[in-house]
């Protein structure tokens, strides 16, 4: 099992675009998951119709 400096220096070894770019979509993904889980909890929070017009505007 690795420890946390060898999982940071194998991160390090990787080109910096390649790199940001790691980052970017999982960032992307977790800001897409959050989106997606807020959207069904103001659903249910708030109901149909003052979602559907807040999607509206």
């Amino acid at each position: 099992m690795y420890n946390i400096t060898a999982i940071f220096f194998n991160i390090l070894k990787i080109d910096p675009i390649q790199r940001q770019s790691i980052i970017s979509l999982f960032w992307q993904i977790a800001f897409t998951g959050i989106g997606f889980l807020s959207t069904m909890y103001f659903a249910h929070a708030v109901g149909a119709a003052i979602l559907g017009a807040y999607f509206i505007f």
